[in-house]
């Protein structure tokens, strides 16, 4: 499944590959609405995962609410 250490004896998908998607799912979402940018989100005020992907799980469902979003040129 995802990785045979993720845990012995109680596979779970890792929580670092749900912030992963989740970060994809908005970069498309607001490149979608016309926003500038590559696609890609560079940050959040607050994730909560409402439960475990198991095994077993067929479909993953996310679910994202937005409230705000600032489009500002981020400098290096």
């Amino acid at each position: 499944w995802f990785f045979d250490c993720h845990f012995p004896g109680d596979p779970v998908m890792p929580g670092c590959l749900g912030l992963d998607a989740m970060w994809q799912l908005v970069g498309f979402y607001l490149g979608w609405l016309g926003h500038p940018g590559r696609g890609r989100a560079l940050g959040c005020g607050e994730v909560k995962f409402s439960g475990q992907i198991l095994p077993e799980a067929e479909k993953v469902t996310y679910r994202i609410n937005i409230k705000r979003i600032i489009t500002r040129r981020l400098i290096l």
